[in-house]
């Protein structure tokens, strides 16, 4: 494609033309913004200036619009770059063309009336139902996928009406449900529709997959009721993508096929070249595929036929060539060509089988939230849109949050507490508890019946044993007592990393939890901590266990729930900046029944009382909340406010200003407050911090930036002036508060 102007006929030596343009174009490609000539280069070779010089750029047939370009004067030797030339293409003519023809884009150049030179660049031009194949982006085949066509419409429609017969509530709507078995029937719903539409299979040309092929719309394989293997993937995607689902086109050696998403995801490309990273999708119940042309046989091939056909292309490492991601395409630009036909496709013949039933969804892995792609949506570069941007990156509203989407690791532990509000009074107390593991009651060798013991009391043996540890300052831990210690010690690590390092304690028991769906109808459900109470976790040795108690910090209504759920459900809870009490401590009961009040009409949703001790960060929340409540004082400082208003331009700074070789004459040495060591360079960034200016301290390790920084506190302290010292790490201000002491 990058293939340079050929030269046929220069009447002048001394102007040197060149062409950048690809070897072929088409409406697909001009239709996305390919422009069909990169670039143009002029050169006066000669010694002598060039005046009043003109270049006229038209196509031959003229597929898009004459172009002109005027210089007033080329001096010798001097070089033009004209980029980018946006030919406007005669799309009447593009839209026409049904076949491929060669031309030619010829530029002409003139000094007044005198021709200078002639350049000829040949160029294929495409029909306008054909795609390129990897001889241009293979992105470009989304084009060729047509969503908005009366006939997907009208298939869909059809698809609908099946839907409406397998159930109540059966409707196509996309990924709407937050479960795989909806989007698995409206997939269904789909096939069954095309496979009465009665269409026969046609060979496709060698080589399509690289070369490229003529592709039917939707209209023509209706009214034809013809297609090849991609004419059907292209028509399957199509119908998908209307649908509201993502679809993506697959390619081995000699034929296409067809895949769709089962969740509101995508592959993080829209090329796709590992067909290992679309097996694994496809095994973990998130992406399926389907072999399109059993519909075009004859016969009636099951969905879950298809899908298992298509699923062994996958095992065919050698022979897999890529994958089209369509939604990731959208994404890049790439729009879909527009229709050409308004006719009504032939109806089908009436057919005396009956019409195809939607099938029944296999068993698929259940689906872990954390490991599903997160599709990022795109926002504007304005200075609204970067606050956004920023906050979302800050406040993590997904389901990769253990905030929002909790879950049992090895850095959590489940208490068995039958009764959260007693030990919430006794932590507020100041009582210190052992940590146990719970015994056997009444299982195991142990004879006795607990479902006696549950039937008489109304409760279970264990929640009776750990009432009884916690009036004895003992917390019972759901854990076998071969791996208590392991675990506890990974946790108790774990907080004091956390300490170390952000300065914050990061360990928590939490007390209830929300049980939410992102739909009503979604295929599983989350939890999500409601009240948090930091803690510490001691031990005098390791024999003698470790020992919990409350930390000095605020307990806190989680932050990041009571944000989900007003964004994303308008579900308005009270801020919690001021907990409820009672007399002894926090009213949890009162927190707990403030959410079971404000979801009592969401189906799904409840609050369970249990507890888990954890480990939770809410970092990231400080810092959005100071985005979210202090935008306007915040940008009352220059820096942000460039940062959000202008972050692609130059700071509006004088700069330095002062070189190492000039401090002598400008500073004496009593001028300057500098206990540490420092070479000339670490002066000069004293001294421009000292002048007012803003600057960038950079330098790999070794190189004194830690003295430096505690010489610029030093110098600036002593000058009269307030320096705040921030660090994300509390191990870099344990090295300056020791390299203070040292000064």
């Amino acid at each position: 494609m990058g293939e340079q102007g050929k030269v046929l006929e220069r009447q002048d030596a001394n102007l040197d033309i060149q062409i950048d343009a690809g070897a072929i174009t088409g409406y697909s490609a001009i239709q996305n913004n390919i422009p069909i000539v990169r670039g143009l280069t002029i050169q006066n070779r000669s010694d002598e200036p060039l005046a009043h010089v003109e270049l006229r750029i038209h196509c031959e047939p003229a597929f898009a619009e004459p172009q002109r370009f005027a210089f007033d004067v080329l001096k010798p030797g001097e070089s033009r770059h004209i980029s980018p030339i946006d030919l406007k293409p005669d799309h009447s003519y593009l839209t026409k063309l049904d076949e491929t023809e060669k031309a030619s884009i010829a530029v002409r150049a003139t000094s007044g009336s005198h021709p200078l030179a002639k350049v000829n660049r040949s160029i294929e031009v495409l029909a306008y139902d054909q795609w390129a194949g990897t001889r241009a982006l293979p992105e470009l085949l989304a084009a060729f996928c047509m969503p908005n066509s009366l006939a997907v419409d009208r298939l869909l429609g059809k698809a609908s009406a099946l839907l409406r017969k397998s159930g109540p509530g059966a409707t196509l709507n996309g990924y709407q449900s937050k479960h795989r078995e909806h989007v698995w029937k409206q997939v269904s719903a789909i096939y069954s529709a095309l496979l009465a539409e009665d269409i026969q299979y046609a060979e496709p040309p060698a080589s399509f997959g690289s070369d490229g092929q003529k592709i039917r719309t939707p209209e023509r394989i209706l009214d034809g009721r013809v297609a090849t293997c991609l004419d059907l993937a292209m028509l399957f995607a199509a119908c998908f993508e209307q649908a509201g689902l993502r679809p993506v086109v697959l390619f081995k050696e000699g034929h296409a096929w067809v895949g769709v998403w089962l969740i509101d995801t995508n592959f993080p490309s829209a090329i796709v070249d590992d067909v290992q990273s679309i097996r694994k999708r496809v095994k973990s119940g998130e992406f399926i595929v389907l072999e399109t042309t059993g519909i075009a046989t004859g016969g009636r091939p099951s969905l879950r036929w298809a899908c298992g056909t298509a699923e062994a292309y996958l095992e065919e490492e050698d022979a897999f060539q890529y994958a089209v991601d369509i939604h990731r395409a959208r994404e890049l630009q790439i729009k879909p060509l527009p229709s050409r036909s308004t006719a009504q496709p032939k109806t089908a013949e009436a057919s005396e089988e009956a019409p195809p039933d939607i099938e029944e969804m296999p068993a698929l892995p259940p689906l872990d939230p954390e490991l599903i792609p997160v599709t990022e949506t795109d926002t504007p570069d304005t200075p609204e849109g970067r606050l956004n941007k920023w906050k979302g990156k800050l406040l993590d509203l997904t389901l990769r949050n253990r905030l929002l989407n909790f879950k049992q690791t090895h850095s959590n532990v489940k208490l068995i507490c039958p009764d959260p509000h007693e030990l919430e009074d006794l932590l507020s107390d100041g009582k210190e508890f052992k940590i146990r593991v719970a015994p056997q009651i009444m299982e195991g060798k142990d004879p006795r019946s607990g479902e006696i013991y549950t039937e008489r009391t109304g409760r279970k043996a264990i929640a009776d044993f750990a009432v009884d540890a916690l009036r004895k300052r003992e917390l019972v831990v759901d854990l076998p007592e071969d791996k208590l210690d392991t675990r506890i010690t990974e946790i108790f690590r774990a907080a004091q990393t956390g300490n170390e390092e952000g300065g914050a304690n990061t360990l928590f028991l939490v007390f209830g939890f929300l049980e939410w769906r992102e739909d009503k109808t979604a295929e599983s459900s989350h939890l999500a901590p409601i009240l948090l109470i930091p803690v510490t976790l001691t031990r005098q040795s390791v024999r003698s266990g470790f020992r919990l108690k409350r930390h000095d910090d605020d307990a806190i209504v989680n932050p990041t729930l009571i944000q989900k759920l007003q964004k994303d459900f308008q579900i308005t809870l009270p801020s919690f900046d001021v907990l409820p009490t009672d007399d002894k401590g926090l009213d949890v009961a009162k927190i707990f029944q403030t959410f079971r009040l404000k979801v009592a009409d969401e189906k799904g949703w409840e609050v369970k009382e249990d507890v888990h001790l954890g480990i939770f960060s809410f970092t990231k929340y400080l810092m959005w909340k100071d985005l979210q409540d202090r935008q306007k004082q915040l940008q009352e400082n220059a820096v942000v406010a460039h940062l959000i208003n202008n972050p692609s331009k130059p700071f509006a700074d004088d700069g330095p200003g002062l070189e190492a070789r000039s401090l002598d004459t400008r500073y004496k040495p009593q001028d300057l407050f500098t206990p540490m060591l420092s070479d000339s360079s670490q002066l000069r960034a004293i001294c421009v911090a000292g002048e007012g200016s803003n600057l960038v301290l950079e330098g790999p390790p070794g190189t004194g930036k830690s003295q430096t920084i505690t010489n610029l506190i030093c110098h600036l302290l002593a000058t009269g002036k307030t320096v705040l010292f921030v660090s994300e790490k509390m191990t870099a201000i344990a090295i300056f508060e020791q390299g203070e002491e040292t000064t």
